[in-house]
């Protein structure tokens, strides 16, 4: 469920992590934490997963191109992103991105 799209939604709302200049993942996942904490309510059982954008594009290059793009948010959200091409056979979609994803996080500390 954490990657299909709700209604109403053009896209799936991301962090690109690149774009917050940071030098450790440490420091990223604490910048996206915050940044969180600021639009949503987030609770204990929260994740935040990550992902190499070029991989998720190339693991579904086959069924479906998908495009990632930059959305910054401003000035909160610098890295704010949306996956864009959803629509044909989502629910393979949402599958196949789940399968890309490498390291998880709590997205709330204890």
């Amino acid at each position: 469920m954490a990657f299909r799209l709700r209604k109403n939604e053009e896209y799936l709302s991301v962090n690109w992590l690149e774009f917050l200049e940071k030098t450790t993942r440490e420091e990223e996942i604490a910048e996206v934490r915050n940044v969180l904490r600021k639009k949503l309510t987030i609770g204990s059982q929260s994740r935040i997963a990550i992902a190499n954008v070029g991989s998720l594009i190339n693991h579904i290059r086959a069924k479906k191109i998908l495009k990632v793009q930059h959305e910054p948010e401003l000035p909160d959200d610098p890295s704010h992103s949306g996956i864009f091409g959803y629509g044909i056979d989502d629910d393979l979609i949402e599958f196949m991105i789940a399968e890309v994803f490498q390291e998880i996080y709590p997205a709330k500390l204890a």
